[in-house]
């Protein structure tokens, strides 16, 4: 949670105790409400969400391999937001770096493709995959 979010919520029960407003209690209590909600989903939704990298074991010297990436969400939820970000080997990478962010709706799957180039002879490791999540 943000120092601007605690700011508002203090000042808002300041206000509540102060004015004794049943108004300013259930801003508050929406407040609250819409953090612990976003907060459950989001603790649910990690738990929901599964990737699997389908990539060919070999390359030969010259050749493009297409590396895909399945984001399955078991669950009735959507993920409102997921940001994904490929490490790729230098002598392989055709961009800088795979970064892309998607949104996956409930019981749904996405599947994000990004092109390596075997520029060098080698074995490289492709990964890992950091990923964030959020509402």
């Amino acid at each position: 949670m943000t120092a601007q979010y605690w700011l508002l919520l203090i000042v808002l029960i300041i206000v509540a105790a102060t004015v004794r407003g049943s108004f300013a209690f259930t801003i508050l209590y929406l407040l609250m409400g819409a953090y612990l909600f976003g907060r459950l989903w989001l603790a649910h939704s990690r738990k929901s969400v599964s990737v699997r990298r389908v990539v060919q074991p070999y390359a030969f010297w010259g050749e493009e391999v297409r590396v895909r990436l399945e984001f399955k969400n078991a669950s009735f939820l959507p993920v409102p937001w997921l940001q994904a970000q490929e490490s790729m080997p230098v002598n392989l990478a055709t961009a800088r770096e795979m970064k892309r962010v998607l949104a996956i709706g409930p019981r749904d799957q996405k599947v994000l493709t990004y092109p390596l180039r075997a520029r060098k002879r080698g074995c490289y490791r492709v990964g890992p995959l950091f990923t964030w999540m959020g509402d």
